[in-house]
Order: structure tokens, then sequence, then C-alpha cells
């Protein structure tokens, strides 16, 4: 089934957004928000690690029911010692 076939709320989207995002065990989403409108996901935080925001935008983008995903966030770049 193609991503243009499904059709779900936004809010069940959210949900099943946080779900995923929770469910990965090489994520920690604490500090992630998500917003959907028209099944755009739009991936928030401040101050996030540059790794799990990619973690998270790929994992998101895979999901059969998110149209597209926007990253918004900040990232935090650790700083040479």
């Amino acid at each position: 089934m193609s991503k243009t076939n499904m059709t779900r709320t936004d809010e069940a989207i959210a949900d099943r957004v946080m779900v995923s995002l929770w469910e990965d065990p090489f994520l920690d989403p604490t500090g992630m928000q998500v917003s959907v409108a028209d099944g755009v996901v739009t991936l928030t935080g401040n101050n996030l690690d540059p790794e799990q925001v990619l973690r998270a935008t790929s994992l998101l983008a895979d999901l059969i029911c998110v149209r597209d995903v926007v990253d918004g966030t900040s990232v935090r770049f650790s700083q040479a010692a």
C-alpha cells in the first residue's frame, strides 16, 4: 500500500510517531516534540544530539502513515577539548 492511500487523522499519526520513537531501543526521544499537519510530521526540540535527530527523522520517514518529515530541531555540538 502506498503512503498516499493511507488515511489517518493527524492525531492518530502523532500517536503512532511517538510510540515509534519510544520503542526504538537506540533512540532517546526525551526533549523531542512532534506535531502533525496533513500527514506531515514536524520534529522539534532544543539542544538535541545530532545523531539522535538523524535516527528519529529516518525512522519517521519510513512510517507508512507519514507523508514527510520536517526537521525543526536545534542540535548541540560537542566542543573540542
